[in-house]
């Protein structure tokens, strides 16, 4: 195709095109290559979302693609540092993240009158699900996570719950953040209670759709 039939957008389209597949390949790499050390796999890990986080940077013609940019980021950071760092410091990054997703899907988010039945069930899901997980971590947490473990809950089923009412990426972005609320919740019960039989395999996968559904769907609309 020659540069005239292509014009200067698409040239600019096709590069950033390429960045689903190294994120994709980066987060199948993670979760594959588990005998690596932990240098390697920690940058497999960050390469899994940065790129989506590089792709939403780029995609300008899509409202508030900026702090869905910044999100992403924030939670790739959140990623490394559930690697390398105290786990207080990743769900710092992580709440970081999901406050800007909050602000992100609000901007464009539908009143309850809007929100049709399905939107309306699948907020008393969340609902349900985060009163039934917190009250059965509850008295296994300690210490500072006594604390940090109900604030990280609440913005995240926050963002869920804005997710679900957002007027734009339906049906992938809710459905992402209702993955995103599945994943946490997994890790959650391996780090506090005990795992689930083979949850502990699942977590990464289901987290990565989360965020590739989240973004895509978010994008997907943009011209």
């Amino acid at each position: 195709m020659s540069d005239v039939m292509l014009g200067p957008a698409g040239r600019r389209a096709l590069p950033a095109a390429a960045l689903v597949p190294v994120a994709l390949l980066a987060a199948a790499g993670f979760a594959f290559a588990r005998g690596l050390d932990p240098g390697p796999r920690t940058v497999l890990k960050a390469l899994g979302v940065l790129p989506l986080a590089a792709l939403a940077a780029v995609r300008r013609d899509a409202p508030g693609a900026p702090l869905l940019a910044t999100s992403l980021l924030a939670h790739s950071v959140g990623d490394v540092l559930l690697e390398t760092g105290p786990l207080l410091a990743g769900m710092a990054a992580f709440g970081i993240g999901h406050l800007g997703y909050a602000r992100l899907f609000s901007g464009l988010r539908r009143s309850w009158d809007e929100a049709g039945a399905g939107a309306k069930v699948r907020l008393g899901l969340l609902a349900l699900a985060g009163a039934l997980l917190l009250a059965h971590l509850a008295p296994r947490l300690e210490g500072a996570f006594a604390f940090a473990v109900p604030i990280y809950a609440l913005l995240l089923l926050a963002m869920a719950m804005l997710a679900q009412v957002t007027r734009r990426g339906a049906p992938w972005v809710a459905g992402g953040a209702f993955l995103f609320v599945l994943s946490d919740a997994l890790l959650a019960l391996d780090l506090f209670s005990g795992p689930l039989p083979g949850s502990r395999e699942l977590v990464w996968p289901i987290y990565w759709s989360a965020q590739a559904a989240i973004t895509l769907g978010w994008l997907g609309r943009a011209r």
